[in-house]
């Protein structure tokens, strides 16, 4: 199986990820990437920090190139207009 890595980004903080997960493929590492975004955002707006729509989850390959990217700005639902 592949191992991905997930690097947060969030107001130009990148946070690394040394371990990597194994994953059956791209697919669903992106899946685990949205669920990572999601999870970070409840986290800091529970703490009353900042979680700006520029955030960004980069999953990357064994190799260290990027292969995909979730943004927060796609992820989080927009209000509905009335």
């Amino acid at each position: 199986m592949p191992r991905f890595f997930f690097r947060l980004t969030i107001d130009n903080r990148s946070v690394p990820d040394t371990e990597g997960t194994e994953l059956a493929d791209l697919e669903h590492a992106m899946l685990e990437a949205r669920a990572d975004c999601r999870g970070v955002a409840v986290e800091e707006l529970r703490f009353g920090r900042a979680f700006p729509v520029t955030s960004k989850v980069e999953v990357c390959n064994e190799k260290g190139e990027v292969v995909h990217v979730e943004w927060a700005k796609d992820l989080i639902p927009q209000a509905a207009s009335i």
